[in-house]
């Protein structure tokens, strides 16, 4: 049951709804009917027939009594136009047949009223009168009644699924898609346009809480993007010390470069000149000790500042 009502939409299951509101009590409608309604009609009927009965039987007895059997055949056939009679038998006091009639529908016997009744003159008796009347069953009872009711009961029924559907569509339908639409926008980010709504109802109040959560959105984005802004302007200026500071580096080494290398170069050149002139063994082991050291401080520099 569950998985079925998934599937389906907010209508349907509303009108789903509203159809086994309708049928759920038809059983209960039913029991009290045949109960009371049923029982009713039927006393009724069997009244009127009773009646009708008692009516006829007076202008039988007068046909009889005169022994006018064309009065008598036409009132049997204004009678035969009677939708639940099944047959007429008029008779004499001998027995002998004056006026009759026989529908060709069979009934059960538990479907078959009979009236029967003595017809007597002055006090004496003239013959004999019997009438047999269909009793309505249940179904067909219900039947010809739904026939009526039925009708009336389903143009209000859809009467009523058009109303509850018309603002069911309204006030739950239509604003359900308008708050999807509403997230859909939140979600792409689209929080420049606002979200109208009202609180007049629940789904408005929902409405605007969303509408509050755009606005706190748009203020946290803004606040993120003037951030992003400030850090950028930051890398930008960090980025342009670093670069200073490489130039800087470049012309330092440049003339650190230059002052230095000339004289060590001085240094090693003048060594070597010195060590070709006549020297003592003393003073030429001190210009070759100063030569060796200067050579490798001028290769420490070079690898320094290469």
């Amino acid at each position: 049951m569950r998985h079925f009502l998934e599937k389906i939409s907010l209508l349907q299951a509303l009108v789903g709804m509203i159809v086994l509101s309708l049928i759920a009590p038809l059983p209960i409608l039913m029991g009290t009917y045949i109960l009371n309604t049923y029982s009713s009609k039927q006393e009724a009927i069997h009244e009127i027939n009773a009646k009708k009965f008692n009516l006829y039987s007076e202008v039988f007895s007068d046909s009889l009594w005169n022994y006018y059997p064309e009065l008598g055949q036409k009132l049997l056939n204004q009678l035969t136009l009677e939708p639940n009679l099944i047959s007429i038998n008029v008779t004499d006091s001998e027995g002998k047949r004056f006026v009759s009639w026989e529908s060709n529908a069979s009934y059960p016997s538990s479907e078959v009223v009979t009236f029967e009744k003595i017809l007597e003159k002055d006090g004496r008796i003239i013959g004999f009168f019997e009438m047999h009347f269909h009793k309505m069953g249940i179904i067909e009872s219900v039947l010809k009644d739904m026939t009526l009711f039925g009708s009336i009961l389903a143009l209000q029924a859809i009467f009523l699924i058009i109303v509850i559907s018309f603002v069911y569509t309204h006030k739950v339908i239509r604003p359900i898609r308008r708050l999807v639409d509403d997230a859909t926008q939140l979600a792409e980010h689209k929080l420049d346009k606002p979200f109208l709504w009202n609180d007049h109802d629940e789904i408005g109040v929902l409405g605007v809480a969303l509408d509050k959560t755009r606005i706190k959105l748009k203020e946290l984005f803004e606040k993120l993007k003037g951030e992003n802004e400030r850090l950028d302007e930051k890398v930008k200026q960090r980025t342009n010390e670093l670069e200073n500071a490489s130039r800087y580096k470049s012309e330092f080494l440049a003339n650190m470069s230059h002052e230095i290398r000339t004289p060590m170069n001085a240094i090693v050149g003048m060594s070597h000149l010195i060590s070709k002139t006549a020297l003592n063994p003393t003073q030429a082991n001190y210009i070759h000790k100063i030569k060796d050291a200067s050579s490798i401080l001028l290769h420490i520099i070079n690898d320094i500042l290469d």
